[in-house]
């Protein structure tokens, strides 16, 4: 993404576009995958397009929650995750903390509907009723250990790439002086960012 250097787009929206698509990625892999192994042999893939449409759009909706602090705050330069050591460190944090609650919810939605053919809503909440027996039969019905290595191991692989992006970002702007870059473009990215997450993608509110 070559142009956002050259439209002189701040080096944490350029981060922030590369992170949305890489989270884009993700959500749209789960929803595939979820797809793949429980679809009904009867239904085509084709009449399940408006679906995908509705959860792309949820999934944009997310992101942006998700994006946004780090959009707001990035208005205040000493906030930036590119102003210092400690900005970088604590911006991954975050979206480490965030990735791996995303990755737990989604793991948590796939047993679900494995279990009871169900997506995760509100009805999961009868097993708090009885947490021992709960947390037994989900011992012993899904490789638990297994699935927590691969959570934290995915949620790593995530951090990692952040990492890798932020440093990319740097290295394609080495030569840009700070002063150059143009402050409207963080403005647009949090109006886009405002957009999706209230659904203005067409005239009904989802």
């Amino acid at each position: 993404m070559t142009f956002l250097v050259k439209w002189r787009v701040s080096k944490t929206i350029q981060w922030l576009v590369k992170v949305f698509f890489i989270y884009l990625f993700i959500f749209t892999a789960f929803r595939v995958a979820t797809v793949f192994f429980f679809k009904p042999p009867q239904t085509s893939w084709a009449s399940l397009l408006p679906s995908f449409w509705l959860g792309l759009k949820y999934d944009l909706r997310w992101i942006s929650f998700l994006l946004m602090p780090v959009a707001f705050f990035s208005l205040f330069p000493k906030l930036s995750p590119f102003y210092s050591e400690r900005g970088k460190k604590f911006w991954t944090f975050y979206l480490g903390v965030v990735t791996l609650l995303v990755l737990f919810f989604y793991g948590a939605d796939f047993g679900q509907f494995s279990y009871v053919n169900s997506r995760l809503n509100a009805d999961a909440l009868v097993f708090t009723e009885h947490p021992r027996e709960s947390l037994q039969m989900v011992w012993q019905s899904y490789p638990v250990i297994w699935i927590l290595i691969g959570v934290v191991g995915a949620m790593l692989m995530m951090v990692w790439m952040f990492k890798k992006v932020h440093v990319g970002v740097t290295g394609k702007n080495i030569n840009v002086h700070k002063f150059d870059y143009r402050r409207r473009w963080s403005l647009i990215a949090i109006l886009m960012l405002c957009w999706f997450m209230y659904g203005l993608l067409d005239s009904e509110r989802y």
